[in-house]
C-alpha cells in the first residue's frame, strides 16, 4: 500500500528531521521513509523557500542637496526606494535590513 502525503505531512517531516539532528540517510530510514522521496521534498522546500528571498539593487550615489556626502539607494522589487545616508547607525541599519528581509 502506498502512503500519499500532504503538504502538511511533509512540513512536519522535514521540520522533525532538522531538529532531529540526523543526516537524511539516518532519518530517512528511521522514520521508514523513501530516501530519494524525502530528499525530492526537502529540496523542494529549499527551493521555494530561496525563491521567496529576492536579490534587491544597492547603489552608492552622491545626494542632491549634499553633493559631497555619499549615500546609498535601495530599490525593493516593490518599487519603493530607501535611501540611506553614509554616516547612517549600522546597528540601526542592520535592524531595519533584518526587517525587511524577514518580511513575507
Amino acid at each position: 500500500m502506498v502512503l500519499k502525503r500532504t503538504k502538511e505531512d511533509w512540513d512536519k517531516i522535514i521540520t522533525s528531521w532538522k531538529n532531529s539532528g540526523m543526516s537524511h540517510t539516518e532519518y530517512s530510514k528511521k522514520k521508514n521513509l523513501n530516501y530519494w522521496t524525502f530528499r525530492d521534498q526537502r529540496l523542494k522546500r529549499e527551493r521555494c523557500e530561496s525563491s521567496k528571498k529576492k536579490l534587491v539593487r544597492i547603489s552608492p550615489v552622491k545626494s542632491a542637496s549634499e553633493s559631497t556626502s555619499l549615500s546609498t539607494t535601495v530599490s525593493l522589487p516593490s518599487g519603493i526606494t530607501i535611501q540611506i545616508p553614509s554616516d547612517a547607525n549600522k546597528d540601526h541599519l542592520q535592524e531595519v535590513i533584518t526587517i525587511l528581509w524577514n518580511l513575507k
